[in-house]
């Protein structure tokens, strides 16, 4: 048996278009929705991931942060106890001074032919006040010592009490007193002492 073929002979332009049933349509658009709702919960469940990423890079790093904040601020508190106990200690041992440099320097100031009868050594707020008592083959012996002492870092204020030359030895020989502001009573208080006994 023949087959018969359909021959359309009607030209192109005058055809009447296909048509699209509404069933067609509507399963077009839901698969259009559902296609852009998977395409867009895609992207933003990615968007989500990156941020979320972010957030996490952020935390560790303001934790890194506020451990080195801590750390600075131990770091702090503990050299303002150490420069506390720094003061401390400067005060204490700058409230004692240092006997052993003060007789060095006491023994190198000492000029030639300058002899000592008396020497009251005191801890005055940390410095050292003299009181001497000599006896000097010059003057010019004299000045020097006191000039010394006066420049020396162990001894503050020395004053010169009383000078006198000497005629009962040959040759004749100058008798000095030197002393610190109170410190003067106690040379004469030692000398009365030593003429009463």
């Amino acid at each position: 048996m023949r087959k018969h073929q359909k021959v359309n002979l009607i030209p192109a332009s005058h055809k009447a278009p296909p048509v699209v049933s509404v069933d067609q349509l509507i399963i077009f658009a839901i698969f259009s929705v559902i296609v852009g709702c998977g395409l867009h919960f895609y992207f933003e469940s990615q968007n989500i991931t990156r941020l979320t990423n972010e957030v996490a890079s952020i935390s560790l790093q303001t934790t890194e942060t506020d451990k080195r904040i801590l750390e600075a601020t131990a770091l702090i508190d503990a050299s303002a106890v150490v420069g506390e106990q720094e003061t401390l200690i400067r005060q204490v041992i700058g409230s004692k001074p240092n006997w052993s440099d003060a007789f060095k320097e006491l023994s190198i100031v000492i000029p030639q032919e300058t002899w000592l009868s008396q020497l009251v050594l005191k801890n005055n707020a940390g410095q050292i006040a003299v009181s001497i008592r000599g006896e000097t083959s010059s003057q010019a012996n004299m000045a020097d010592f006191l000039s010394s002492l006066e420049r020396s870092e162990f001894f503050n204020n020395i004053l010169m009490i009383s000078s006198k030359l000497t005629e009962q030895t040959s040759p004749p020989l100058y008798s000095f007193e030197f002393a610190a502001p109170g410190l003067e009573s106690t040379l004469k208080g030692q000398a009365a002492r030593g003429l009463n006994q």
